[in-house]
């Protein structure tokens, strides 16, 4: 039953994922870039139609100051529009048409005049499309204190944050509307900095969670194991087996008391990564994800297979002279499934370079 549970959640979750969002990001950008667009190709009857389906623009810095999104090709797009001071980024998003209307109407309120009211959107049974984030951060460019406002201008999360003296997260507090707090995580590490220790607490509902890892002499992960509520509901081993221009890493299940390959590492000659195969396995592989690079290093491609919904994805690129792409064809095809025929995406991009 559990299994049947997992697989149900699986195939609800991969097909949102799959049906809302477009491909054009798996593949990230590289060097300084001024701006942006991609455009998603749309094909009826032999004729061809650009769809602007993204926008960015970014600072000396490689700071995006703007970003308009409209992957679903609805008719309103999400954007964002960051403005960046001394020790403080703030950040307006909105499903708007006019984001300086929206940022110029904005005004922090404060929450006392309130009284027993929430913020709009909020208990409305309606999702709010306008948000604001303030993000502080201290001397070392480490974000400390993170306050999401509503449209309507009141203050509706809090995150605290604290690092330790290596600029690690050491604990996180989450306060919710009302400044009652939430959530708490807490971080450890080892001498060497690796991640030793996490654990998550729901306040409201008295539920924890506990991560340990484990690291050989190298710092290559080899255990983990995972509490709820201090009940051991993981505990997993991984094993790395090197062999020439090969790596293997195998995962053992040890409450399943199952083993089975989780990643393989192919080299060429000069010791740069080629190729990698990941496995996600739950009693059987569930979903592979297969890489491939240039002999320089570069990503090329990307082969995704759903062994769920039998599902592949095929990416095919155009490259400019600084390795990023200008021209994307995604396959998406069901090689089990004779009734649903192989679908093509195409899209472009501009790209204006920092001088």
């Amino acid at each position: 039953m559990k299994s049947k549970i997992f697989l149900i959640f699986y195939l609800l979750i991969s097909n949102a994922s799959f049906a809302q969002y477009g491909y054009h990001h798996y593949f990230p950008l590289m060097g300084k870039i001024k701006s942006y667009e991609t455009f998603q190709i749309i094909e009826n009857d032999s004729k061809e139609k650009q769809i602007l389906v993204e926008k960015l623009t970014y600072d000396n810095n490689n700071r995006v100051l703007t970003k308009s999104t409209n992957e679903l090709l609805y008719k309103t797009p999400r954007q964002e529009k960051n403005i960046y001071k001394k020790n403080l980024v703030i950040t307006y998003e909105c499903k708007c048409n006019d984001i300086n209307e929206f940022i110029n109407n904005f005004a922090i309120k404060d929450k006392s005049e309130l009284k027993n009211k929430k913020s709009s959107g909020y208990g409305s049974g309606q999702e709010p499309t306008k948000f604001v984030t303030y993000n502080y951060s201290d001397k070392k460019g480490n974000i400390t204190l993170t306050e999401k406002f509503g449209e309507s201008g009141y203050k509706t999360l809090t995150i605290k944050t604290l690092y330790n003296f290596a600029n690690k997260v050491s604990n996180k507090k989450v306060f919710d509307f009302d400044d009652n707090q939430t959530d708490d995580y807490t971080y450890e590490y080892d001498k060497r900095g690796n991640l030793i220790k996490e654990t998550s607490k729901d306040i409201k509902y008295s539920v924890y969670y506990t991560h340990l890892y484990k690291y050989d002499n190298i710092d290559f992960q080899n255990e983990m194991m995972t509490y709820g509520n201090d009940e051991l509901i993981s505990h997993d081993t991984y094993i790395k087996v090197v062999s020439k221009n090969k790596e293997e890493i195998y995962k053992m299940d040890n409450l399943k008391n199952l083993k089975s390959l989780y990643k393989e590492t192919f080299y060429n000659s000069k010791n740069i990564v080629i190729q990698t195969k990941e496995y996600s396995n739950y009693d059987t592989i569930i979903k592979s994800k297969e890489k491939k690079y240039t002999e320089n290093g570069i990503l090329s491609n990307i082969n995704y297979v759903d062994h769920l919904s039998a599902s592949n994805l095929k990416f095919e690129q155009v490259f400019d002279s600084k390795k990023n792409w200008i021209e994307l064809i995604v396959y998406i095809s069901f090689p089990n499934q004779k009734e649903r025929k192989e679908r093509r995406i195409k899209y472009i991009r501009n790209i204006e370079y920092i001088k």
